[in-house]
């Protein structure tokens, strides 16, 4: 058989899948803090964390709210994520360099969610709240095409690789409860619990066809729905009326799915299988500044310390190619905003800027593309395609956010966000009783 098996795992924000499907790959997968206002921020809210999205953004700062709040958000989001390997050629220039001569493919989605909703009640010094937020709802499919390989050797047995149809569906809410309070005059604390319901489907089915023109399909699946707990834990030091640090730790949810091969022609060197397997959302820590040099201006900054490198640990491999090490590393997300105030309106408004970086986070090799291609001592009939370094590029996410005020109750946020996988426009509200 001259044609073989072409699948690789990328995994962003939004992150999970703890495979090497095809249909998990280039997933980008990200943890934004709720809420239009912290998204006009550039989503850097830990240091300021003062309405009712702070249950899940730093529930210390639930201690900054005076009154019984309710908070509702709902969000508009169009995806147009790129598959970089959905067809084309690769050619073998000398015995280490290849020209990579691949076709993107586009997968679009546009949904409209309703992805957070709390509210939080002030009892004396303590501050309670029950809270809805979905952290992730993904739905993608698209196809691939042949990849036609040239290669100098005359002896491989490799000429292309096969086409491909894909299907990704990812959606998790947490359900949760907040605790928080001050600690004298100056430090809070506060913590989030929440249960986290997951329905997880990743399938992948390789077409290929053999040397008489039969087709010999290839399924590969990822299928899971469980439930698991999770937790926040947080810290805001108010050193004075201008500055504020908010610390936070986010422990996030294991899930078990269950992975198989079902192949028409399963041999020895890559046998059926079907096995129980597990992910792991990874856990972070951020660190966030606010500073408010006069009563109109306000700076906030967010460095989120996000372990992605917990997510290929035990990694299920679809393409039996154990030469090939598969791992993602830790990344730091930088998020900063600024506000620009107008509190002498009659109802006041406000004006926000925002920026984030995205760096590189998705799976990679531990070996060298060339050598994937070459192969050793596994037979190259049967080795995967990885060519995961060709595509390592940061993501710039650029924010645009809108707030008013009106009287002492209502609170009405609006943002934008823009980058290279897509747009979101979100509406938040929050009413103060």
């Amino acid at each position: 058989m001259k044609t073989i098996i072409l699948s690789l795992f990328i995994l962003s924000p939004l992150v999970m899948a703890q495979h090497n499907n095809r249909s998990a790959r280039d997933l980008q997968f990200r943890f934004g803090n709720p809420g239009a206002r912290s998204l006009g921020f550039g989503g850097a809210f830990l240091g300021l964390a003062d309405d009712a999205t702070a249950p899940v953004a730093n529930p210390a700062g639930m201690a900054r709210t005076a009154k019984i709040s309710l908070s509702l958000e709902v969000q508009y989001e169009s995806r147009s994520e790129t598959i970089p390997f959905g067809g084309g050629s690769i050619t073998q220039t000398n015995l280490f360099e290849f020209d990579f001569d691949f076709n993107p493919q586009t997968a679009s989605h546009n949904q409209f969610r309703v992805p957070y909703a709390a509210v939080v009640i002030p009892k004396g010094r303590w501050r309670w709240s029950v809270f809805v937020h979905q952290q992730a709802d993904l739905k993608r499919a698209y196809t691939t095409d042949r990849i036609e390989v040239d290669l100098l050797s005359p002896t491989s047995s490799i000429d292309s690789y096969a086409p491909s149809s894909d299907l990704l569906q990812l959606d998790m809410t947490n359900y949760g409860v907040s605790i928080g309070s001050e600690i004298g005059s100056h430090l809070a604390w506060g913590c989030s619990l929440f249960y986290s319901d997951m329905s997880y489907r990743s399938n992948s089915t390789i077409h290929l066809t053999d040397q008489i023109g039969t087709q010999i399909p290839v399924a590969q699946l990822a299928h899971g729905d469980d439930q698991d707990v999770g937790g926040f834990l947080g810290l805001l030091w108010t050193v004075n009326e201008a500055f504020s640090v908010g610390a936070t730790y986010k422990r996030q949810g294991e899930f078990d799915y269950q992975a198989s091969l079902e192949a028409t022609r399963p041999n020895e060197d890559n046998p059926n299988f079907s096995r129980s397997a597990r992910f792991r959302v990874p856990d972070s820590f951020g660190l966030g500044l606010s500073v408010r040099p006069s009563d109109r201006t306000t700076f906030n900054a967010d460095f989120n310390r996000v372990y992605y490198s917990q997510i290929t640990d035990n990694l299920v491999d679809f393409a039996n190619v154990p030469e090939v090490r598969q791992s993602m590393t830790d990344v730091t997300e930088i998020h900063i905003g600024f506000e620009l105030a107008f509190i002498n309106a009659q109802n006041p408004w406000f004006l926000r800027l925002g920026y984030w970086l995205d760096p590189y986070h998705a799976a990679v090799n531990d070996i060298e593309d060339s050598q994937i291609l070459r192969g050793s001592s596994v037979d190259p009939g049967i080795r995967d395609i990885f060519f995961l370094h060709q595509f390592a590029e940061d993501t710039d996410h650029y924010s645009l956010g809108w707030g008013m005020t009106m009287g002492q109750h209502i609170q009405i946020d609006l943002a934008i966000e823009t980058s290279d996988v897509g747009e979101i426009g979100t509406l938040s509200g929050i009413y103060r009783f």
